[in-house]
């Protein structure tokens, strides 16, 4: 969702190019990812993400633990972004999943 929205943004080129990097190279990264979400939901904006270079791009991170194994959930995004809402639609998933494991 938003794609159009990002699409008119200044920056859109340099956050589809970093998206994409992580996604084709998500195997070295995954459980970095994984672990800098497992307390709680967390925010890295641009430069602050400390697993994947991405000056232009968001990263909101939650880490749902499973009886055998565990479940990375990502959004990513411009830097301007709605962040209560997407960190609040984030929750909301991994609760749904959470319940669901039960």
């Amino acid at each position: 969702a938003g794609l159009s929205e990002l699409l008119e943004q200044d920056s859109a080129l340099q956050v589809l190019r970093e998206i994409s990097a992580l996604l084709e190279s998500r195997e070295n990264y995954l459980a970095q990812l994984a672990e800098q979400g497992r307390e709680q939901t967390t925010v890295f904006i641009g430069e602050e993400n400390p697993v994947f270079p991405t000056p232009h791009t968001t990263f909101i991170i939650r880490t749902i633990p499973r009886q055998r194994d565990q479940v990375v959930l990502v959004l990513a995004g411009p830097k301007r972004m709605a962040y209560q809402r997407n960190v609040a639609l984030l929750n909301d998933v991994a609760d749904i999943m959470m319940q669901r494991a039960l």
